[in-house]
Formats: structure tokens, sequence, C-alpha cells
């Protein structure tokens, strides 16, 4: 037989989390033995907050690898892009002066794209070479020529007239 005592009702409880008192009545032994019961809590336990936690963490792992990944896709195509537009200016300078420019400066109508150098590293009146970096991507480089360059002036390139990319 279970008798349960409970907290009085002519006072609101405060907390959610009070502990009741049941008392068991033990007709065997013939004593009163108390045993503490739980009420039950409405939340989380703090083992679904870190699983949540740990999910949020490899989530977020995730999606700023891709977000850097198109952020380099973003900066080499800058570099090819600025490469197309000053083979296009070499060949209008070329057009007025029988020679190519020495240096992209000397190109009027060309502008690099924001964070990107290009550097023409060889030009002949047969033809040029040049390259194109970016700070955001340390160690690689777009490179483009035409005409009899020398080995490996405008690594990546290996064909003429095309651009290639490290």
């Amino acid at each position: 037989m279970d008798l349960a005592i409970y907290p009085p009702t002519d006072f609101p409880t405060t907390c959610h989390r009070q502990r009741y008192e049941r008392v068991r009545l033990s007709s065997a032994a013939g004593y009163l033995q108390r045993e503490r019961v739980m009420k039950p809590r409405p939340g989380f336990t703090l083992l679904e907050l870190l699983t949540v936690l740990v999910i949020i963490g490899l989530l977020a792992t995730i999606a700023t690898n891709r977000f850097w990944a198109v952020k380099e896709r973003a900066y080499k195509a800058a570099m090819r892009s600025d490469l197309r537009t000053l083979a296009t200016q070499q060949e209008r300078y070329f057009e007025s002066n029988y020679t190519y420019a020495a240096t992209a400066a000397a190109l009027t109508d060309f502008s690099a794209s924001s964070g990107v150098t290009v550097t023409v590293t060889w030009n002949t009146n047969q033809g040029w070479a040049a390259i194109s970096q970016h700070p955001s991507v340390p160690g690689e480089q777009c490179g483009y020529f035409t005409g009899p360059a020398p080995a490996a002036i405008a690594t990546p390139a290996i064909a003429q007239g095309i651009i290639a990319c490290e």
C-alpha cells in the first residue's frame, strides 16, 4: 500500500525541479521506507545538447571548406579573365606600334581585377608572355604566351595561346 505525502497546496511551488517524497509502507518489515522520486522535468539532457553542438560543428566545418573552395575558384577565374583581357589589349597595341607592350601599365585600356597582379615576363615584336597572381591564392598562378616564347617563361602555360593555371 502506498501513501503519498505531497507539499501543501496552500503555497505555490516555485521550482519545477522540486523533489517530492513518497512514503511506502512495507507490510513485511513493519516500518516506513522513504524513497526519493524526481518529478519529470521538461527540457533537454546534457547529452542531447552536446550531440546537437557536435552536429552543428561538423556542418559548419563542411560549409567553411566549401566556401573557401568557391572563393579560390573565383580568384582563379579573375586571373584567367585578366590574362584574356591582356591578350586582347596586346593585339590592339601591336596593331598601332608593331611590337608588344613591355608592361601591362603601357596598355592604356587595361586594368587588372582587384587584387590580381599581371606581369609581362617576356616580349618582342614576335610575341609576348605574361603571368597573373592573386595574394589570396599563394603559390598559384596563371600563364599565357604567344609567339616563340622561351621555355617556362609563362609557367604553367605549355601551349601557345592557351591560358593555364596551377
